[in-house]
């Protein structure tokens, strides 16, 4: 399933250099997909996109762009729980429950 969708990371108006950009991110974005997965597997009680960055190895802005990404594919939930992390307080994001 691919998840990015680079209309999505650039909009219409932006220079054609983050047009560009947006659609080179799609090589990185199923690796980064991946690893935000794996953590969050990792820890039944979800984490902030903060807590996300340390665990994986990929800035905080990365983490908090594929965020809504997995939420769009149903893979991730945020919930209304916020949380701190290294002093950043932030939304608890986790595994979305599937069923079967």
């Amino acid at each position: 399933m691919d998840l990015f969708d680079p209309a999505l990371a650039a909009r219409r108006t932006d220079p054609d250099t983050s047009r560009d950009a947006a659609h080179k991110a799609g090589k990185f974005a199923g690796v980064h997909h991946q690893a935000i997965l794996t953590a969050l597997r990792l820890i039944p009680e979800g984490a902030t996109i903060h807590r996300l960055a340390v665990l994986t190895g990929l800035d905080h802005v990365a983490v908090a762009r594929r965020c809504p990404e997995l939420e769009r594919g149903g893979l991730i939930v945020r919930t209304n729980e916020r949380r701190s992390y290294n002093g950043r307080a932030g939304q608890v994001w986790r595994v979305a429950e599937r069923d079967g």
